[in-house]
């Protein structure tokens, strides 16, 4: 539990020196019985007395808030990445944007996973990243191990991106397990068999369906009578069912549990399904008829052959929403006052220190003039930026190399093509 968390000051040989500091009222449990002591652990940014930044320790970062420019639209990712494009694994993947300069425009991507072993029992190992672009084929990402997957865990950077891997364990698909044909009120729980040894019980990564038949036709591995049969879709295979007959009446009736049976090293108890009395408070229960289908749906770790395929679109600047956008174009601050303090400082003991406005929200290209109200121009500036940076600071330095006075003033941008926008911003001293 966090106790304290400041931030501090001082100043030392000319330094300002920022010390972010964190207490804990509790150990690692991994280090011992009594964990570690409770401790402040310091970070320092320090700044040199003219206001620049020059050391800044590990895990810290030194960020500008900016806007991109007029017009801008981002980078996209294309593609669903909540199911497999081809394969058996259930899990899905998530792309994260982290530098949208270097995102490629019309660029495909699969993600094709490798695992050891054999169904039912396999762990997914890595996967390997393929691009195309511009009609060349590459392997961008070779062996990337399981030790990256896991919500929250970004795999390598490439390509301005990074793919999160959400890899399923072995287990049942709740909001997907019903029925998908026809309906019945009983109450059908599904879980792992635990009614036998651990040595004859498996988890088995398969879908499956239970169609219903017109009568007791069929019968169980230990020769009950049942009026279904289980289909696992995954491999499109029949296999038996074993009946829990808690009655024992002799045949399937409300309260028997049905077990399904899987080959592997012999046989195999997996999933089993209740056939429980209606849970819907209606007083009379509703059997499953001929055709009705209800299917167990489980959740299944990426293997040998899996993959996923997106797209990526660069980012743009689009002519027409620039027009749009003209009007948002604005100085900061406004109005701009005197020895505003997050300016940097002086050594001298004349004058003062960095005085500085920005404009924001600029189209890519364009030309700033700033006149006083009288109409004499005061300075011209040029921005030919990245889509990423849509400000630009003046110094409040003249064209004549003169700090400017305090009063109104008047700025013109021109964005060749597009258009223009007039505004005003004041100096106060």
């Amino acid at each position: 539990m966090c106790i304290r968390d400041s931030i501090d000051t001082d100043v030392l040989n000319g330094k300002k020196y920022y010390y972010a500091c964190v207490a804990y009222d509790e150990g690692d449990p991994n280090r011992g019985t009594k964990g570690l002591l409770p401790t402040e652990t310091t970070k320092i940014i320090s700044e040199s007395i003219l206001g620049e930044i020059d050391f800044i320790d590990i895990n810290c970062a030194v960020v500008t808030p900016n806007a991109p420019v007029a017009g801008y639209v981002p980078p996209q990712v294309i593609g669903s990445l909540d199911e497999i494009a081809s394969g058996f694994g259930s899990g899905s993947l998530a792309v994260t944007i982290l530098n949208p300069d270097s995102v490629k425009d019309n660029a495909s991507y699969t993600v094709k996973f490798h695992s050891n072993g054999q169904i039912p029992k396999y762990t997914t190992s890595y996967y390997e990243l393929i691009r195309e672009y511009g009609g060349v084929v590459d392997t961008v990402l070779e062996r990337v191990d399981s030790t990256t997957f896991g919500a929250g865990l970004l795999g390598p950077l490439f390509d301005g991106i990074a793919v999160t891997t959400n890899n399923d364990t072995i287990g049942v698909d709740l909001e997907k397990t019903d029925w998908v044909k026809g309906f019945s009120n009983l109450y059908m729980p599904v879980r792992l068999e635990n009614g036998f040894p651990l040595n004859k019980i498996i988890a088995w990564p398969a879908d499956y369906e239970m169609e219903f038949l017109d009568g007791f036709t069929e019968l169980s591995f230990n020769s009950i009578p049942i009026n279904f049969k289980i289909k696992n879709i995954t491999s499109g295979n029949y296999i038996q069912a074993y009946i829990h007959d808690t009655d024992p009446l002799g045949y399937l009736s409300l309260g028997d549990v049905i077990s399904f049976m899987e080959i592997y090293d012999g046989q195999k108890f997996t999933w089993t399904v209740g056939y429980y009395p209606q849970n819907d408070g209606s007083p009379t229960p509703l059997y499953p008829s001929g055709g009705d289908i209800f299917r167990v749906v489980t959740t299944k770790p990426f293997i040998d052959g899996d993959s996923f395929t997106f797209k990526t679109v660069s980012s743009k600047i689009i002519s027409e929403n620039v027009k749009n956008e003209m009007d948002q174009i604005s100085v900061v601050p406004n109005p701009y006052i005197a020895a505003a303090t997050w300016e940097n400082k002086t050594i001298s003991t004349n004058g003062r220190g960095e005085r500085r406005i920005d404009f924001i929200n600029l189209p890519a290209t364009c030309t700033i003039r700033i006149y006083t109200v009288a109409g004499a121009l005061v300075k011209t500036l040029h921005k030919d930026s990245s889509p990423l940076d849509g400000s630009l600071s003046w110094n409040l330095v003249s064209e004549d190399g003169m700090d400017v006075a305090f009063g109104l003033y008047i700025f013109h941008v021109e964005a060749p093509g597009i258009g223009d926008k007039i505004g005003k911003f004041a100096l106060i001293k």
